[in-house]
């Protein structure tokens, strides 16, 4: 079952989505008129989904918006008003997966919840590529290193200090990157001597 907070400072629209949300099998887990609030019951208890009106009495929705964004706390659909000028900059945000405009529809705020739904599976899956591909680039430059360090230390060739970290990396069964580690580490303490690794 998803999750869901509420931050709506309309008492009737609130009692609506909520009644809604129900009803498509959510789980609404909190709710609050006010922007600070929110922030304590979306960390305390990590709801799936927030959905968010664009008019928070007494606050300043681009800043806790802002909030959400940078600290990833769940995605968001907004609840946009038509006439609000700041609503193209909130949409901006990283946060917001989907949105839905005032008054509400029932059947746009349904593909609204499964847009928002849908694009935060994908955001996921883009940030851990993002973050393999990284870790990828790190290691190719950990070797790159500890290959320069052989070649100078032991005067191997590229291809052969390649194949020695390759031949240490399958008799230790542990990936090249630690090897490779390693030998930058032993570097920098015999920077004169020679490579430890055999």
């Amino acid at each position: 079952m998803m999750t869901v907070v509420l931050i709506c400072s309309n008492k009737g629209l609130r009692h609506r989505l909520r009644e809604l949300l129900r009803a498509w099998g959510w789980a609404v887990i909190g709710e609050t008129a006010t922007g600070p609030e929110s922030l304590r019951f979306i960390r305390s208890r990590q709801p799936d989904l927030i959905i968010m009106d664009d008019e928070l009495a007494g606050t300043n929705v681009s800043q806790l918006m802002d909030v959400i964004s940078q600290d990833r706390l769940a995605p968001v659909l907004l609840l946009l008003s038509p006439n609000n000028r700041w609503g193209e900059e909130l949409l901006r945000r990283s946060a917001v997966m989907a949105a839905v405009s005032k008054p509400l529809n029932e059947a746009d705020f349904y593909l609204a919840v499964l847009l928002a739904e849908a694009n935060f599976s994908k955001f996921n899956v883009l940030e851990l590529e993002i973050s393999r591909l990284q870790d990828q680039l790190q290691a190719r430059k950990v070797i790159e290193r500890a290959k320069g360090i052989l070649m100078e230390t032991l005067g191997l060739s590229e291809q052969e200090a390649y194949r020695r970290m390759q031949r240490e990396s399958m008799e230790r069964r542990t990936s090249m990157r630690a090897i490779a580690e390693a030998i930058i580490t032993a570097q920098k303490f015999y920077p004169q001597g020679r490579s430890k690794s055999k």
